[in-house]
């Protein structure tokens, strides 16, 4: 029997802030970028890539805060140029939903620190517009979980530190698209060294320096 996993839809997203037990995902931090990449999982190749910018004030009562928007530099006036919808964000996501459904199973979603960050927004999203992600979506793969347990030594499981360990360039690394294209390539070499097809040791190579650190990662592990 041949895989069901065929494709895997890698996201990450840009905020306004971050959370807290007063401050909940999407109803009170808003989303401001959405990026997804898809991963053909048999020929191991990039397949698919969007990214949306969310317009301002998608709902009355959400909080910008400077110092994020200082780190992923979208501004009001970028959201309110270039920005999408809230109903055409979620009309994408629908649309990769169907395109990508596994067989045997629905979709899969992964990411870094999707489990504790990004997923709770996506939710919230669904529910919100009357919908239930549990619908579409089987399986969550994070790849900051797969970092505890891919290396022996690591001094810390940043997304920048990771892909460096597998000499993978993260370049423009504050705005989602290119964190999740990163991270889409990372997972892709998890996966070689699960089938064993990855001959690299780059895993247990030293981390390269990148000079940066993206908003949420000052307060992760």
């Amino acid at each position: 029997m041949k895989t069901s996993c065929k494709y895997i839809i890698v996201f990450d997203l840009e905020t306004g802030g971050l959370c807290s037990k007063d401050k909940k995902a999407f109803y009170d931090v808003p989303i401001v970028e959405f990026a997804m990449v898809v991963i053909d999982m048999e020929k191991l190749e990039v397949c698919e890539e969007c990214s949306l910018i969310l317009e301002p004030d998608y709902k009355e009562g959400l909080t910008y805060e400077q110092q994020a928007t200082d780190v992923h530099g979208i501004t009001r006036e970028i959201q309110e140029s270039k920005g999408v919808s809230l109903k055409e964000v979620y009309k994408k996501w629908l649309e990769l939903f169907k395109k990508y459904k596994n067989p045997r199973q629905l979709c899969t979603l992964a990411g870094h620190n999707i489990v504790g960050f990004d997923v709770p927004f996506v939710k919230n999203m669904f529910e919100y517009l009357g919908d239930d992600l549990d619908k579409y979506v089987k399986y969550q793969l994070d790849t900051m979980q797969i970092a505890h347990m891919a290396a022996l030594e690591q001094q810390d499981y940043k997304l920048h530190t990771c892909c460096g360990l597998s000499n993978i360039d993260l370049v423009n690394a504050h705005r989602a698209l290119d964190d999740t294209k990163a991270n889409a390539y990372l997972l892709i070499e998890y996966v070689k060294s699960l089938r064993g097809t990855n001959t690299s040791s780059s895993i247990t190579n030293a981390p390269q320096e990148t000079g940066f650190t993206r908003f949420r990662e000052k307060f992760q592990l």
